[in-house]
């Protein structure tokens, strides 16, 4: 491979902080970028529909997961890659906006890139569809805002799909699609292809959590650019596994087979560089800014008005639990959050003192009786440990496990969200409308700054995107904390 071309895959890798040029990526310009350069040296006047014309480009068509995410910046070529992708490597593909409006974009792009073939499109809001493009493809825009708009796409397979800034898109909607990514040709690869931005705020978060092995600067096994790593959906739970070979089964026994995935950044076009657009990124305000410009994860945490706990306050006591060792005292509380079946975890949480251990979870389905939860309760602690309390939530099939540590002569305390609180905040001016309302003060009281607890908390996207998730209003009860329900719909 020419050393100028091995320079470009040095620089991108470079710019990220990454010394070392990994084997995948010297495998993807060998596959993909040099003999696309011996093709152009020997048919001059050849001209292909699309090729790739930065790294992330090269790398995306090149490879092997099937799930990508691309971009973290803006203007690095996102939405060319899946125009790209769909007009010359895949034969049936679909790409996604969250609104049908946003599709025209796509749509006077797609028709600079198919100028002077013999490809129609029919822009009618029905169809927005290629057919006849070069190499006997089609591809078709399509837009998921709300649930009932998946109902136009059910069932109809294709080996190309795309999520045009992914962040946009609600979970539900993403994972919805799954289903129709196949195809019935010999040899047609299929794949997911996502672009998009740093998340915005703690709705989009999910995005974050998904790719958490590449953005989160927090995850204990952090992934390279475009390495590929390897989940199932365990039980409802998107797990990690050793690789495409690993054997695990779901609680039904079902073989699960392993699929692929990988994150790979961007950088800004050449031709953006020093243009009137680059000093707009660096004009734009904070958290702007840090998204578009630097592609910077962190600050995807932009706090919504009236948000109970703050963002900073959360990572800060993650920083805290990061730099410390539990301490030597001795186990002061368990709290027990439970789940009988479907896609929600029975999640168990043990206390010393300010410390709070790694959240324990469960799947839903493997604590469907009390027994069960009073089982996976006493199963955490250590030889001879014993709590000062457990605090368990009494909703749903709470109250079980509930007699049943009372029996085993636990101080099981239970917790009753809607009950009277009776309590008011530190201050003493504000009551509370319930103890939900309470409790979710209460704690954001011992994690400020400047009330001395030094809270510490384990390192988990899921537990950050939780507490920083609800909203409050003062009501004539007092302070209210927006609704489970109210929150789950909002995210």
């Amino acid at each position: 491979i020419p050393t100028a071309v091995l320079d470009l895959a040095r620089d991108y890798f470079a710019s990220l902080g990454l010394e070392e040029l990994p084997l995948s990526v010297k495998q993807a310009f060998a596959q993909d970028v040099y003999p696309r350069f011996l093709q152009r040296g020997e048919n001059a006047n050849a001209k292909a529909l699309w090729e790739p014309i930065n790294t992330m480009q090269v790398l995306a068509r090149a490879s092997e997961a099937f799930e990508v995410w691309c971009g973290g910046k803006a203007r690095t070529g996102k939405t060319d890659l899946i125009l790209g992708l769909a007009i010359t490597e895949h034969d049936n593909s679909i790409i996604f906006r969250t609104e049908t409006a946003q599709v025209d974009a796509l749509e006077d792009r797609s028709r600079e890139l198919l100028r002077g073939t013999k490809a129609t499109y029919n822009a009618s809001p029905v169809s927005k569809r290629w057919r006849d493009i070069p190499g006997n493809r089609t591809l078709k825009f399509g837009a998921i805002k709300f649930d009932k708009d998946i109902d136009k796409y059910y069932g109809r397979p294709h080996d190309l799909i795309c999520f045009d800034e992914i962040a946009k898109f609600k979970e539900k909607h993403y994972l919805s699609v799954w289903g129709w990514a196949c195809t019935v040709k010999a040899g047609q690869r299929v794949r997911i292809v996502c672009t998009g931005n740093p998340p915005a705020d703690s709705s989009e978060i999910w995005v974050k959590r998904r790719w958490a092995a590449w953005v989160d600067d927090r995850h204990p096994n952090p992934a390279r650019p475009g390495e590929l790593r390897w989940f199932v959906n365990l039980d409802g739970k998107d797990t990690e596994v050793a690789g495409p070979d690993t054997e695990i089964h779901d609680t039904k026994g079902k073989k699960l087979k392993p699929i692929s995935r990988t994150f790979i950044p961007g950088e800004l076009l050449d031709f953006y560089k020093g243009t009137t657009y680059e000093a707009a990124l660096d004009a734009l305000p904070e958290p702007l800014r840090s998204q578009l410009r630097d592609g910077d994860f962190s600050a995807a945490e932009d706090d919504q008005a009236r948000q109970v706990i703050p963002t900073e306050w959360v990572r800060a006591a993650m920083d805290r639990w990061e730099g410390m060792q539990q301490p030597d005292v001795p186990l002061r509380a368990i709290g027990v959050d439970v789940a009988r079946g479907g896609e929600d975890q029975t999640v168990i949480c043990k206390r010393w003192g300010n410390y709070f251990g790694e959240l324990i979870k469960h799947s839903g389905k493997a604590t469907q009786t009390g027994d069960a939860v009073v089982e996976l309760i006493t199963e955490s602690l250590a030889p001879g440990e014993k709590p000062f309390k457990i605090m368990i939530d009494l909703g749903g099939i709470g109250s079980s496990p509930f007699d049943t540590l009372k029996r085993l002569r636990f101080n099981v305390e239970g917790f009753v969200g809607a009950a009277t609180s009776g309590e008011t905040d530190a201050a003493g001016q504000l009551e509370f409308a319930n103890r939900r309302a309470e409790a979710w003060w209460k704690f954001r009281e011992a994690l400020a700054p400047e009330s001395g607890q030094e809270i510490a908390l384990p390192p988990d996207t899921e537990l950050l995107a939780d507490l920083t998730a609800p909203t409050w209003k003062l009501e004539a009860r007092g302070i209210q904390i927006e609704k489970k329900e109210a929150v789950s719909k909002r995210l």
